[in-house]
């Protein structure tokens, strides 16, 4: 006998057994929240209304949802949003039975078709990320302060008296203490087991456990059932037949939709609300059970069901990850668990109205109370050693503003302050990345022997600060003091030139333009250019007006890049007179090469600089070296090397520029180096035999020499010392990269 079916649907039935336990009392207790005081006599209907939600939602959500296993109900968040809604409605009708009821309906279904219609649009544009950009401490606070609703709501629903100070000397009365003391101290004791011992059995059993206790005290002290009703003890007895009735469509007429705009900001807390709690749920299952989940396809699949089970004036439903949770544990993963969970509430729901009109009254407020505590332990309780003070602090004070002024003043403090405290700690994050100097920071472009030392030289006269983040006035001013204590440090002999890299700020404010204009008198004052680079076009626009303004272009420039910025500064500094002079002087024994110096000449001196003099026939050998050459002219544009293409040749470059760019894998196409007269390209894939990394092009009409890998071997063998120049030359090339790498890492340390 194959016993393996059996084997996966026992843990099914087991999930959905004690799901529909508990989801069956939830949502007793939820109506039992929303249809409160003036709203008591249609309880029944409330109840329906929840339990048929379970029925659409859940079925929904098993059938759609992306992870098997999943289970979705009408949850505590959006009840007591609801809830809260509902008591407004009733209390701006005055409690006028035939208005409130309609109106109550009305607006829980147009609530409900707003949710689901905002989670399908989340899902269908993928937005599902959007959770990662809500403040964790005001989502915290927010589920902090729903806590503290739904304990007192709980006391309403025993008690059947709001919970305020005024009514306090009515939960005092004996028979008030009857119906709300039990309820509370079994709430009380649920959550504390539950903090201490972690089983999905405790919940369920601890129902059915008060459930015994309830009526075993009844019999014990000869209460009878309608001695227990009028204590307030039992529901009043349902209407027969099926508890659920369809929402009274015919009584639009009784409608008060002026009532209904006026709850316009509960109904939008609701919308954002369930959007960031289901997510937050659905990623809580991901992270407790180990388990992939698709977070856009759990919003179309809950947006699904809420929008279904609006038409039945449902509160709007998503995934709940206790029961989520525990159907992974027990290897329930199967559509099956929220189909079930859906049938045994419809069951309930079609068949069970005398048995919910038996349910006790304290047992329910005792499950609401220890719901409410759950969430006030996780996040005032709990919260104390997980946040920061201020983090806390801001949790807190939701709390208190939730629980004295409402939802939505607490949720408008609470993104208020978030966002203050953002401002501030954002503040404190370092807005200048990186600090280079001309030294340590060099463009792509190869520089001859004698440029590379000069430019050496002349670094410090080119400051870079690359920024970072987005620059409001508090960042601004700090960048500006910043360079202030600098230019005062140097004294007399400021930087020429202060480069200001954007290239990783996403944006600046109004008052950062501002900073930057008193930044740009200050370097004027010390005769230093300002140079900006990597500017998003939107930033550019708004430094146009009060930044790069045309009446002082000579005070400024802006370039696309950093690259091209050092790029301008380095050729600035080699056409100034001391570039001049110090490139005669660096080549005292300049190898001519017909009647011109070309880039070859500068390259063989180079040669015979990298020797040092320690051979007596070092130019002659140079001169031998170029029987070894093959000369290559290219037009602009032609193409010497092509990446990923082998290649056994390096070239030395007489005349023209070289531009050697990199192709990456979206076809996106990066400039690494250029490369002038007097420079060599290829040599790596030379002695490594290895395909072109990268592709050589030429920027203009150019003369190149190629020395093969054949004539190479044949230079080593035929004349050894020139070889010997070539080789020395080229290992103090790479010594000097590695060199420069170094710098710049010390740099990027500092």
């Amino acid at each position: 006998m194959n016993l393996k079916p059996i084997q996966k649907l026992l843990p099914v039935l087991i999930v959905a057994l004690i799901s529909g336990l508990v989801v069956i009392t939830y949502q007793i207790s939820f109506g039992s929240l929303i249809f409160s005081g003036d709203l008591s006599p249609y309880l029944s209907s409330g109840i329906g209304f929840c339990l048929m939600g379970v029925v659409l939602i859940g079925s929904i959500e098993a059938l759609l949802s992306g992870t098997p296993g999943m289970v979705a109900i009408p949850t505590v968040g959006s009840a007591v949003i609801v809830a809260a809604m509902a008591a407004g409605i009733s209390s701006e009708l005055g409690g006028t039975p035939d208005r409130v009821f309609p109106t109550v309906t009305a607006a829980i279904t147009i609530s409900s078709l707003l949710t689901g219609g905002a989670f399908l649009l989340l899902g269908g544009l993928r937005m599902g990320d959007l959770i990662r950009y809500i403040p964790y401490p005001v989502v915290g606070g927010f589920l902090a302060g729903t806590g503290w609703l739904v304990a007192s709501g709980a006391l309403k629903t025993m008690n059947g008296i709001p919970l305020s100070v005024a009514n306090l000397g009515r939960f005092t009365q004996p028979e008030a203490l009857i119906r709300w003391i039990p309820g509370l101290a079994f709430g009380i004791l649920l959550f504390l087991t539950v903090r201490r011992y972690k089983h999905y059995l405790i919940t369920p059993l601890a129902i059915l456990g008060a459930v015994g206790v309830f009526y075993l005290l009844l019999w014990l002290t000869g209460t009878s059932l309608e001695q227990a009703t009028r204590l307030g003890l039992l529901f009043q007895p349902f209407p027969a037949g099926m508890m659920w009735q369809p929402p009274p469509i015919g009584q639009l007429a009784a409608v008060d939709w002026g009532a209904i705009a006026r709850q316009t900001a509960e109904i939008a807390t609701l919308i954002l609300i369930s959007s960031i709690t289901l997510l937050l749920y659905a990623s809580g299952v991901e992270l407790s059970a180990g388990r992939e989940v698709d977070l856009n396809r759990e919003l179309r699949a809950c947006g699904s069901g809420t929008l279904a089970g609006a038409f039945t004036a449902s509160p709007p439903g998503y995934t709940i990850i206790t029961m989520s949770v525990l159907s992974s544990r027990l290897g329930a993963n199967s559509r099956l668990v929220g189909l079930l969970v859906a049938a045994i509430c419809a069951g309930v729901l079609f068949f069970g109205a005398p048995l919910i009109a038996l349910f006790p009254k304290p047992v329910l407020g005792g499950v609401l109370t220890f719901l409410g505590l759950t969430f006030l332990a996780d996040w005032l309780y709990d919260g104390w050693r997980k946040f920061t003070r201020a983090d806390y602090a801001i949790v807190a004070l939701i709390t208190l503003v939730m629980s004295t002024f409402g939802l939505l003043p607490g949720l408008g403090v609470g993104l208020a302050l978030a966002a203050g405290l953002f401002i501030v700690q954002y503040s404190r994050v370092p807005v200048v990345k990186h600090f280079f100097s001309g030294r340590t920071f060099r463009s792509r472009v190869v520089r001859t022997h004698a440029h590379a030392e000069l430019l050496r030289q002349e670094g410090l006269a080119l400051q870079i600060l690359e920024l970072q983040g987005y620059v409001f006035f508090g960042t601004a001013n700090r960048i500006y003091e910043q360079i202030k204590e600098r230019l005062e440090a140097a004294g007399a002999r400021p930087a020429s030139v202060l480069m200001l890299d954007f290239r990783w700020v996403n944006g600046i404010d109004a008052s950062a333009a501002l900073s930057f204009v008193r930044l740009k008198r200050l370097l004027h004052e010390y005769g230093v250019l300002l140079v900006l680079t990597g500017l998003l076009p939107e930033i550019e626009q708004k430094l146009r007006k009060d930044v790069l303004t045309l009446s002082d272009q000579d005070q400024w420039r802006v370039f696309p890049d950093l690259d091209r910025g050092v790029e301008w500064f380095e050729q600035r500094v080699l056409e100034s007179e001391a570039g001049q002079q110090a490139e005669v002087s660096a080549q005292p024994g300049v190898v001519q090469v017909g009647q011109e110096r070309g880039g070859l000449a500068l390259l063989f001196a180079a040669l015979g600089v990298a020797a040092e003099q320690v051979e007596q026939d070092v130019d002659q050998a140079l001169l031998r070296l170029l029987g070894y050459l093959e000369r290559v002219e290219l037009d602009a544009g032609q193409a010497l090397i092509c990446q990923g293409e082998p290649h056994e040749s390096m070239y030395f470059l007489d005349a023209g520029e070289l531009t050697i760019e990199y192709r990456t894998g979206e076809n996106q196409t990066l400039r690494l180096e250029t490369s002038g007269p007097g420079t060599i390209v290829g040599e790596l894939g030379l002695y490594l035999g290895t395909p072109a990394s990268a592709s050589v092009t030429a920027a203009q009409p150019s003369t190149a020499y190629g020395l093969s890998f054949d004539n190479l071997r044949r230079l080593e063998m035929e004349d050894p010392l020139a070889a010997a120049l070539l080789h020395r030359f080229l290992l103090k090339r790479v010594g000097q990269r590695l060199q420069r790498s170094l710098e710049a890492i010390d740099a990027l340390a500092a």
